[in-house]
């Protein structure tokens, strides 16, 4: 579960029902349960993708004629080290003299990783 909403109703019945108003790929991230209000994790979430899902929240009574009430959710994607390095030249042909002294730079590789923050650095080791 991501977060729970919750709205009450101050009419005799108190019988309350949640639904979300967002696009289809929000949709497929995230649900509501339509009893409880919990919010929870449809589908895989990349932060690579999706760093931000912005929705909206219905809460609906069962009164005749039904009243209903919004909430605007934002909830923030936290990036995971789900992602390795990769270089940007995975096959390096590489001719050296055999007079070579030695430390003499003869190449230099690049590596990038496609998460964010520290999960991003590439170091050598």
């Amino acid at each position: 579960m991501i977060l729970r909403v919750s709205a009450s109703d101050a009419d005799q019945n108190k019988t309350v029902s949640y639904s979300i108003r967002a696009s289809k790929d929000v949709k497929k991230l995230i649900s509501v349960s339509q009893l409880s209000g919990e919010i929870v994790v449809a589908n895989r979430i990349d932060h690579e993708v999706t760093s931000w899902i912005n929705f909206t929240v219905k809460a609906t009574d069962s009164g005749v004629p039904p009243r209903s009430s919004i909430a605007q959710v934002s909830i923030k994607v936290i990036d995971q080290n789900d992602n390795p390095p990769e270089f940007t030249h995975p096959v390096l042909n590489v001719t050296v003299r055999e007079d070579t002294p030695p430390g003499t730079v003869i190449a230099l590789l690049e590596a990038i990783d496609g998460d964010s923050g520290e999960f991003g650095k590439v170091r050598s080791i």
